[in-house]
Formats: C-alpha cells, structure tokens, sequence
C-alpha cells in the first residue's frame, strides 16, 4: 500500500492518502519526514509560509495575534488605534 502525504500551504491542513483520492490545487505533495516536520511546526503555533523551501513564521505569541504577512501583530492593539 502506498501512502502519500500532503499539506495545503493555503489553508495550512494536512492530508494522508492511500492513493487513487484527488485533492484540490492547494495541496503539496511532501515526503513523510517533510509533514511530520510541518505537523510539529504547526502544533507549536508557527506558519508553514514555504512548503519548497520548508520557511516558517515564529510561534504565534497568543491567541490575539495575526500574521499580517511579515510579523505577528496583536490584533488588540490593532482595535485600539
């Protein structure tokens, strides 16, 4: 059986499949060292921004926060300008 593992930079969701299933555009085909690297990337808050060259953000401070495509922002800060 052959497994095939993929991530979706997009939307920053995982996917395993025994082969034969389609995915949409937005899935990567990656190796399994690769997603179990982005899996752990992803648990600990940080962004999967280059799925070729395996970049990712900084972990998001807390639960306020957005990446605005650089750096984490406190989105309270953002409310109170």
């Amino acid at each position: 059986m052959n497994i095939n593992y993929y991530f979706s930079i997009q939307d920053q969701l995982f996917n395993i499949g025994l082969g034969g299933q389609e995915l949409d555009g937005n899935y990567s085909k990656v190796n399994k060292e690769t997603y179990d690297l982005f899996f752990s990337k992803v648990n600990n808050g940080c962004l999967v921004l280059s799925v070729e060259n395996q970049v990712f953000s900084p972990p998001k401070p807390s639960d306020t926060h957005i990446w605005n495509g650089d750096e984490w922002l406190d989105s309270r800060a953002l409310e109170q300008i």
